[in-house]
């Protein structure tokens, strides 16, 4: 009976030492998942950052992207202004004074076509109404005064009056206020 005891201990030593030896094998698990969940959180921290930078990269490619189209625009929209510049200098090329006793038709005919493109540039904002101003009205006012001037236009079927369109009373009347309130400014100096 004496050895009882001593096996009862020997198998509690036994048993106690087992578990020793499995809280040692979870603890080493345990200890080896703690560490690779930590690597694995550093390359997910590690890939994140890396996600930021390209997109702020990228972002910056687009703001100076639409930089340069907002350029690109503007410097489209600036060629396609001086353009009309040669037109409209163009259209009064040709323009012989019209005669409003005898007016001559394809003279009054480029006329209205001069008084009609310079009249919605100007309505249009197109080209600098300082630069319409400044270079046509002088010949713009002059060439309206005597269409309105004119009687029956021969093969037209209408008179002068009655060619001078809405736009081109409306332009008219622009310039000639333009013209007054550039007067009234300078008189102030």
């Amino acid at each position: 009976m004496q050895y009882q005891g001593v096996e009862q201990k020997d198998f509690w030593d036994a048993v106690s030492n087992m578990i020793l030896f499995l809280s040692l094998i979870v603890s080493a698990l345990a200890f080896y998942v703690a560490r690779k969940s930590a690597a694995d959180a550093k390359r997910s921290a590690d890939a994140a950052e890396a996600s930021v930078k390209i997109a702020q990269q990228s972002c910056d490619a687009s703001i100076r992207s639409a930089a340069a189209a907002e350029q690109s625009v503007t410097t489209n929209i600036e060629m396609f202004k001086r353009e009309r510049v040669v037109d409209l200098f163009e259209s009064w090329e040709d323009i012989r004074n019209v005669d409003p006793s005898k007016p001559i038709t394809p003279d009054v005919v480029r006329a209205v076509r001069a008084l009609e493109l310079t009249a919605s540039l100007w309505n249009h904002d197109i080209v600098k109404k300082e630069i319409i101003h400044q270079s046509f009205w002088d010949d713009y006012k002059q060439l309206y005064d005597r269409l309105n001037q004119c009687g029956q236009v021969p093969q037209l079927g209408k008179t002068g009056p009655e060619l001078l369109t809405r736009r081109i009373r409306k332009a008219y009347k622009e310039m000639d206020h333009f013209d007054t309130a550039k007067e009234a400014a300078s008189n102030l100096k």
